[in-house]
């Protein structure tokens, strides 16, 4: 039984390491395939949102100028997000229309996808709760308003 062992523990351990090895090759190949792609960006949500921000009667300055710096915070988060969720995409339907699937590819990219997607709706919901700080909408009727127009406007963008 311990000759068994023995003969048997360098098969595991090799078994072990091809497929650590297969995985990071997978890996990388996934991300140098997700560089490689290029994605045509439009940009009119952003400019909605900062038109409906300056255009405000119900702001102050110190306002607008919170607003639009986290406007264009966000927003720049906003598209470099979209922009690799949109190449990983990209990479995943390659992968899934080979003729033989990697597995390791496709659960790498699947993982990739949820990961930025999260990350996206993170940024949307952080940025929407500094936008009611900075109206603070629960001081005057009118700014409950004016919030929800400015949350409307500034979640096409999401």
């Amino acid at each position: 039984m311990k000759k068994i062992l023995t003969l048997l523990a360098p098969v595991f351990l090799m078994v072990s390491l091809s497929s650590c090895a297969q995985h990071k090759i997978a890996e990388q190949k996934v991300e140098k395939e997700i560089k490689e792609v290029v994605i045509v960006k439009t940009e009119p949500a952003a400019v909605t949102a900062r038109d409906f921000i300056m255009k405000s009667d119900k702001l102050t300055d110190v306002q607008k100028g919170k607003l639009l710096a986290l406007q264009e915070k966000t927003h720049a988060q906003s598209v470099s997000l979209r922009e690799e969720i949109e190449k990983t995409r990209v990479v995943l339907i390659q992968t899934v229309l080979e003729p033989k699937m990697n597995q390791h590819e496709y659960s790498i990219l699947k993982k990739k996808i949820t990961s930025l997607e999260k990350k996206r709706m993170e940024n949307g919901f952080k940025a929407i709760s500094e936008a009611r700080n900075i109206i603070e909408p629960k001081q005057i009727v009118e700014n409950r308003e004016f919030y929800k127009s400015l949350i409307r406007n500034h979640l096409q963008e999401y």
